[in-house]
């Protein structure tokens, strides 16, 4: 099915429901914006090398305590 294919259908809808469809789209379009997004940041948030800076620095109890503040935040 072409983008013609797809228009024909929609023009045969009245336009307060091609107003909603349109609406409907852009809302989608916007969350999977953010969902790419935030993922984005997540992978450069977490890369391996700003987890190998912490490698070796932190004893037993600051890793526990750090895990916690993690935890924490993320609820």
């Amino acid at each position: 099915m072409g983008q013609s294919d797809i228009l024909e259908i929609v023009n045969g809808y009245p336009i307060s429901d091609r107003i909603l469809l349109v609406e409907a789209i852009l809302k989608k379009i916007r969350e999977e914006e953010q969902l790419l997004s935030a993922a984005k940041t997540t992978e450069q948030d977490y890369s391996g090398e700003s987890i190998l800076e912490f490698a070796g620095i932190l004893d037993k109890e600051s890793a526990k305590e750090m895990k916690a503040a993690v935890e924490e935040s993320r609820r």
